[in-house]
C-alpha cells in the first residue's frame, strides 16, 4: 500500500489535483474579502474536504521526497501526523462572529497545521544545507521562513483567504521542484566510488 501511495504518478497526480482543489476552494469568494474558514461556514463538507486534501497531498508528498532524498526523520513523521490531526480539529470547530473559544480552538488549529506540515519539509531543507551542503536548500530555508513571519504579521493586521493560500501554494510547489523536477539535485546523497573503482579511473 505504502509503495502504490508514494509511487511517482501518485504523487505527481494528487499535487496537482490536490493543488487545484485548494487554490478553487479558495477562490469561490473573493480571496481578498473572505478567509478560508468563513467560506467553510457556507460550505462545511467542502472545507473537510479541503482540510483532508491539504494533509493528504502535503504528507504524501513530503514523504515521498524523504524516500527520494534518502532522508529520515521520525520527529518530523510525528509532526505530520499532529498536523493531520489539526487541521481535521480546523475544519470540523467552525469560526463563529463573534470571539468565542471555538474561535479560539479553530486558529491555534490552523496555526498548529501551518507550522508542524511546513516544519516537515524545513527539517529536510536544514539537513540538506548542513550535511550535504545544498545553497539551493538553504535559499528554500530562508523563503519558508521569510514567508511565515510575513504571513503571521499580515494576519495580525488583517484576515483573508489570499494571505492564508500564499503559504501553502508555496509550501506545493517547493514539493512539486523538489519531487518532479532536477532543481534539488544538490541534496541528494553522495554515493560512495568503491575503491577500485577510483583505482580504474
Amino acid at each position: 500500500m505504502t509503495n502504490i501511495l508514494l509511487n511517482r504518478r501518485a504523487c505527481f497526480a494528487a499535487l496537482v489535483l490536490g493543488a487545484t482543489y485548494l487554490i478553487g476552494f479558495g477562490l469561490l469568494r473573493p480571496p481578498y474579502a473572505y478567509t478560508i474558514s468563513t467560506i467553510g461556514l457556507m460550505h462545511p463538507w467542502g472545507f473537510r474536504l479541503w482540510g483532508a486534501v491539504a494533509a493528504g497531498v502535503v504528507a504524501m508528498n513530503t514523504l515521498y521526497m524523504y524516500r527520494k532524498f534518502s532522508y529520515r526523520n521520525r520527529a518530523a513523521m510525528w509532526a505530520m501526523a499532529a498536523a493531520a490531526a489539526s487541521i481535521v480539529l480546523t475544519t470540523n470547530v467552525p469560526v463563529t462572529e463573534e470571539l468565542s473559544l471555538r474561535t479560539v480552538l479553530h486558529w491555534f488549529s490552523a496555526i498548529f497545521y501551518a507550522l508542524l506540515m511546513s516544519g516537515a519539509t524545513m527539517a529536510f531543507m536544514l539537513h540538506a544545507a548542513r550535511r550535504r551542503r545544498s545553497r539551493r536548500a538553504f535559499a528554500t530555508l530562508l523563503t519558508l521562513l521569510g514567508l511565515a513571519v510575513t504571513m503571521f504579521t499580515w494576519l495580525t493586521i488583517t484576515q483573508n483567504g489570499l494571505i492564508e493560500l500564499i503559504p501553502l501554494v508555496s509550501l506545493l510547489v517547493i514539493l512539486g521542484l523538489a519531487n518532479f523536477t532536477r532543481v534539488y539535485d544538490d541534496c541528494l546523497p553522495m554515493v560512495a566510488v568503491p575503491r577500485k573503482a577510483k583505482q580504474l579511473a
